[in-house]
């Protein structure tokens, strides 16, 4: 007894049929509306009614082409040659015994019946029906495209993309001209078109709630790219407050600068919240109160040295002050010195003056003696030698001086 193996593979709207042998087949559509099944045992239209098991299943392609034909060897006949009409075109062979070039058309045209059928009731108050036509009409004229694609008949693709254009088309002008109470006309109408919204509107739903969620998700991810971009600014901005914070200790001209940097850090440290713009409004006061206590470092550096160019100029005079005074100091007392020196150079002087005349006058009372004593006598204008010879008058006692007289030879005279 042989075994059998079954396996469904796939989302909601297409599966991959698998089986012992591999692949066996793919589907198009929901469970329980109307699909598509294209394999190897051709294409099959189904649809089923859900709680029922009811269940339609209908092949629509032609089970005579998937065969293969079989080649008999030819016999040897004669050679025969067909003489044509002049007027009369050769005919051209068709694939199939039912004349149609392939047996994808019938997927085609009927996704092109079935959405015309569709958009023509789209505008109606039986919209739910086209609505539903639009929906067969695409998963047929998909199912033809795969069935194309697979023997790669490329000039066909045009065709069935466009009848599955039309089918979204038919399906869109349904589903939104569908009202929202359907009239209750007959029970298999109204079960049929109640199906077909509710399929138009679950996958409509089913589309924009992924576009809202892929969508949310961009945002999302942006918005946390923003606020973690806008904390890194504003940490770095108070790291490099908090290190102009410590640099600018005992260095600026106004503390309050200093005083107004700390609230600030303190007020940036405590932001919590989701809001990006907040941590961006942040660095402002930040950016403020560092420029200013950048310029009262500047005005400290200023200030200090002006006081230190004053000092500078202070100490210098001082200094300048107390050389002069201590030049004029010892100019003075080298005035006094001098004056004492000559001073005393003058008294020393008039002493040994007084002491030379003193000295002078003994020796020359002592010589005016000794002369007086020793010298002899002479008689007034006789002749003398030497000149300046002295001696006694012999007629007085005045002293006679050897010197040169009137007639130009040396003489004694008074």
């Amino acid at each position: 007894m042989g075994w059998r193996f079954r396996k469904s593979i796939g989302g909601k709207y297409f599966r991959v049929n698998l089986g012992k042998h591999g692949v066996t087949s793919a589907t198009f559509g929901k469970r329980g509306m109307p699909h598509v099944t294209v394999g190897k045992g051709g294409t099959r239209v189904g649809a089923s009614v859900p709680g029922t098991g009811l269940y339609y299943s209908q092949r629509i392609d032609n089970a005579t082409t998937t065969q293969l034909p079989i080649i008999t060897p030819p016999q040897q006949t004669p050679v025969q040659t067909a003489v044509l009409p002049p007027n009369v075109p050769p005919t051209q062979p068709s694939t199939s015994p039912d004349g149609h070039k392939s047996p994808w058309s019938k997927l085609v045209i009927a996704s092109f019946i079935l959405g015309l059928i569709g958009l023509a009731f789209s505008f109606t108050p039986a919209a739910a029906v086209g609505a539903l036509a639009g929906v067969i009409g695409f998963f047929l004229g998909l199912a033809g495209l795969v069935v194309i694609a697979i023997r790669k008949r490329r000039r066909s693709l045009l065709t069935a993309s466009l009848s599955i254009l039309l089918s979204l088309i038919t399906f869109i002008a349904g589903a939104a001209n569908t009202p929202e109470t359907t009239p209750t006309a007959s029970p298999s109408v109204s079960t049929s078109s109640d199906t077909a919204s509710q399929s138009a509107k679950t996958a409509a739903s089913a589309t924009a709630s992924a576009s809202r969620a892929a969508e949310a998700k961009k945002q999302a991810d942006e918005a946390a790219a923003k606020l973690a971009d806008a904390k890194a600014k504003l940490t770095d901005k108070i790291n490099d407050a908090r290190t102009l914070l410590d640099s600018s200790n005992n260095n600026v001209a106004d503390l309050q600068t200093r005083v107004a940097l700390t609230d600030a850090i303190d007020a940036a440290s405590a932001i919590n919240s989701a809001d990006p713009q907040i941590y961006t409004d942040a660095v402002t006061p930040l950016e403020q109160t560092m420029d200013a206590v950048n310029a009262s470092v500047e005005q400290k550096k200023q200030d200090d040295a002006a006081a230190a160019a004053q000092k500078a100029a202070e100490q210098q005079a001082a200094a300048k002050k107390a050389a002069d005074a201590a030049a004029a100091k010892q100019a003075a007392d080298a005035a006094a010195a001098k004056q004492a020196a000559d001073a005393a150079a003058a008294k020393k002087a008039s002493e040994q003056k007084a002491a030379a005349d003193a000295a002078a006058a003994q020796k020359a009372q002592q010589q005016q003696q000794q002369n007086q004593n020793s010298m002899g006598t002479a008689h007034g204008g006789a002749f003398c030698s030497p000149e300046g010879a002295q001696a006694r008058s012999d007629r007085s006692s005045n002293i006679l001086t050897c010197r040169v007289a009137a007639d130009g030879r040396l003489r004694w005279k008074l």
